[in-house]
């Protein structure tokens, strides 16, 4: 669960899922004359769509904090057995729909706890959480780390390798922006190194900035996207801001919640 920052008397989450649906309408809408479209794209923009799927089982039943009388913002839930289990089970699932998909997906878990493999020089820590910049890896996630990678090695080795670190790559540019309009109102931001096509070495890439122009229009430099003046859906929910006295108080606040869906406008 995303919790919003920004100016309101309103508590406003952003579910996971919802910023994995914003991150596959990032990617379904990327490529011009200057930014190769993505490809397999239907393999690729489902694994986008669906790269945060795993929270599902969470979000119908988020944890309540009772020092704040809120939930947690998804940085601070417990990576504990029963989360990973159920991000194995969704990659099961994807995998069964699409083995290219399941691999981006895989190989975008994993590399949360592995810096993203290094393949973002800016931003380095998640967006407007300086004090978080890695993912604590416990004994329980290192043993599913090298599983998982091992069993990601066997996988790509059936595709193009160039082209599957390519798309990563992209996964992880593309999460970036969704977590962007997702956390917080827009502000200036920049990405580096991006991908501008299949033929980009592994740490070749331009440097895009992000600058907010407009309620809601954001400017990109250069342009990624097929057409200008995209635009791009976000849902969200909006409670009251106070302090909740318990969790079946809370649950019932997020489940009436008022659903408002945010448009932007990419110029």
């Amino acid at each position: 669960m995303i919790v919003r920052t920004q100016d309101s008397d309103e508590l406003v989450l952003v579910p996971q899922t919802d910023h994995s649906k914003l991150v596959g309408q990032i990617a379904a809408h990327w490529g011009n004359g200057d930014f190769t479209e993505v490809k397999p794209f239907a393999s690729v923009v489902r694994a986008a769509t669906s790269h945060d799927f795993g929270w599902i089982r969470y979000e119908t039943n988020p944890i309540f904090n009772t020092d704040t009388g809120s939930t947690l913002h998804y940085l601070d839930v417990p990576n504990t057995g029963p989360h990973l289990q159920m991000f194995s089970q969704t990659s099961q699932w994807l995998s069964d729909v699409d083995p290219y998909s399941a691999l981006i997906f895989d190989m975008h878990r994993t590399g949360l706890w592995r810096r993203r493999y290094s393949v973002i020089d800016h931003p380095k820590a998640y967006l407007h959480r300086t004090d978080r910049p890695s993912m604590p890896i416990t004994p329980e996630i290192d043993a599913m780390l090298v599983e998982g990678e091992a069993s990601q090695a066997k996988v790509r080795s059936q595709f193009d390798e160039n082209a599957v670190w390519t798309n990563y790559r992209l996964m992880q540019v593309w999460d970036l922006i969704g977590l962007y309009f997702c956390c917080h109102e827009p502000d200036d931001l920049y990405i580096t190194p991006v991908p501008q096509s299949y033929a980009d070495a592994r740490t070749e890439g331009v440097r895009i900035t992000l600058k907010p122009v407009g309620e809601h229009e954001v400017e990109f430099t250069p342009f990624p996207f097929r057409k200008r003046g995209t635009k791009i859906f976000l849902s969200t929910k909006r409670l009251p801001k106070r302090k909740y006295s318990s969790s079946d108080e809370f649950l019932r606040a997020y489940f009436q919640a008022k659903t408002e869906l945010l448009t932007f406008t990419l110029v």
